[in-house]
């Protein structure tokens, strides 16, 4: 997601500056007049570059040279912000007599760094004005603002078009085997749902009677067999993980599952080092025969390694199943969709049999009105990228239909490393304290305001609940656009 957040943010910076610009322009706030000017400037070129983002954006994939034109534009975007952040902060000092002379001399500096910075922005707007860009000016973008947000209830977690590799695998858990340990992987690229065919596995109801223990593990991509032994102790044994090394988990597990038949999950598996994978099946060698182990990963060599004769390669989804995904997310109960519904399947097919493309898009969809709109997201040039799997283009135009507010928010996630697990609470403070969240036009509080951005995330697939919590106070990113 890192390069995508890279290329795409330039236009949900500008929104963001041009926003603040507005509100300083406009207010009572005594600016020297030569800074107002160049604030109004600045502002000026703002929307003049807006108008070429579109193009611009859709060609960084391809064209280096505008991705690097568009990360000066973003960088130069931040830049004009953090200047505008120090000018409210001086703004808001108190004004005894030496506090103005303070003020005073904090404006004179800051205009001096905003003249630089109408100076460099000047630069960047020349540039795009060169014939090697040729950029097509294009005032009507795939990204209006979406002013009309929703709470949503939670979506249906009724699993769709998994059925009958639910019962494939639940079968190879639940048949007889020769050997101590059977370990099953289900392999296949990223947003197919391989997690979601594992839980639905691991949550059999007749797994019950045949393993004594059920642990679910995420490992992602850092592999960690202490880490890892301890997450499954503290699953079975009640949480008692303060051991000195390798050696003390390794004969820890032994004792505990001696003797006792188990099922462990090894969720989002990257590790290749098969002599690694080897000592991590032999930390698992105490259990009853007859246990088993599901790997889930992106990696036919991986799927291999942990058991030749065992790996379960996930495919896509029909259409018609992308489908009943992108309609739940997509359509609202009580419109009229006649006159979009070919459309909306045209577009389920571009999502390649992916059910997270066909649900994130879903979810987008369902603030675009009027054929137009639709017929805008179908005919898109996103769709035209060729990246591995065919997974990038769908996601991708999912992220740059999203509104900017989002964009900046999922974009600071990034900070977050693969599969950690992230604190709602502690990210929409975090978010606040950056001025990421832009209130509605109701009375809502930033923290009730961020709780809408996390739920929007969430359902358009861009942040999931995490395995390890109950609560829906936890979330992970585990996103390879």
């Amino acid at each position: 997601m890192g390069m995508v957040v890279g290329e795409m943010l330039a236009s949900a910076a500008l929104k963001l500056v041009m926003g603040k610009l507005g509100v300083l322009i406009g207010s009572e706030v005594s600016l020297l007049l030569k800074f107002k000017e160049d604030l109004e400037s600045i502002r000026s070129m703002l929307v003049t570059l807006q108008a070429v983002l579109k193009d611009a954006e859709k060609r960084s994939s391809r064209e280096e040279r505008v991705c690097l034109w568009l990360k000066r534009l973003k960088f130069a975007a931040y830049d004009i912000h953090d200047i505008l952040e120090e000018m409210e902060s001086k703004n808001d000092m108190d004004h005894g007599a030496l506090q103005k002379v303070a003020q005073f001399r904090a404006h004179i500096t800051i205009s001096h760094k905003m003249k630089k910075m109408r100076q460099r922005l000047e630069n960047i707007k020349e540039e795009s004005k060169l014939d090697i860009f040729n950029f097509k000016a294009d005032c009507c973008s795939l990204d209006e603002n979406v002013h009309s947000r929703a709470t949503f209830s939670s979506i249906s977690e009724d699993i769709v078009g998994r059925a009958m590799e639910k019962e494939i695998i639940v079968a190879m858990l639940t048949a007889f085997s020769k050997e101590e340990i059977l370990t099953i992987s289900i392999y296949g690229f990223g947003g197919l749902g391989k997690t979601t065919l594992a839980r639905l596995a691991f949550n059999d109801e007749n797994l019950g009677r045949v393993f004594d223990y059920r642990v679910w593990v995420y490992v992602s991509m850092k592999f960690d067999l202490k880490k890892i032994g301890e997450s499954i102790l503290s699953e079975i044994d009640g949480g008692n993980c303060g051991h000195a090394n390798l050696q003390e988990v390794s004969r820890h597990l032994q004792r505990v599952l001696a003797g006792k038949k188990f099922l462990v999950v090894l969720d989002d598996l990257w590790e290749e080092n098969g002599l690694q994978l080897l000592k991590l099946k032999a930390m698992l060698s105490g259990g009853a025969k007859g246990s088993k182990i599901i790997v889930t990963t992106r990696s036919e060599k991986i799927a291999s390694l942990m058991h030749p004769c065992t790996p379960y390669k996930m495919g896509v989804l029909s259409d018609d199943d992308c489908w009943i995904l992108f309609k739940r997310r997509a359509f609202v109960p009580g419109r009229d969709y006649h006159r979009i519904e070919g459309i909306g399947r045209d577009i389920v097919k571009k999502c390649n049999g992916v059910p997270l493309s066909a649900q994130a898009l879903g979810f987008v969809m369902r603030f675009k009105e009027g054929v137009a709109a639709w017929e805008a997201v179908r005919d898109s040039e996103i769709w035209e990228i060729k990246e591995d799997q065919n997974i990038m283009p769908s996601l991708k135009l999912s992220y740059c239909i999203m509104p900017p507010h989002l964009r900046l928010c999922f974009a600071y996630c990034a900070v977050f490393s693969k599969g950690a697990v992230i604190d709602k609470d502690m990210l929409i403070q975090q978010w606040i304290a950056l001025g990421l969240i832009q209130p509605a036009s109701g009375s809502l509080a930033l923290e009730k305001c961020g709780e809408e951005y996390v739920r929007e995330l969430v359902s358009m697939s861009f942040l999931e609940a995490s395995l390890i919590s109950s609560s829906v106070s936890y979330f992970y990113m585990d996103m390879s656009i």
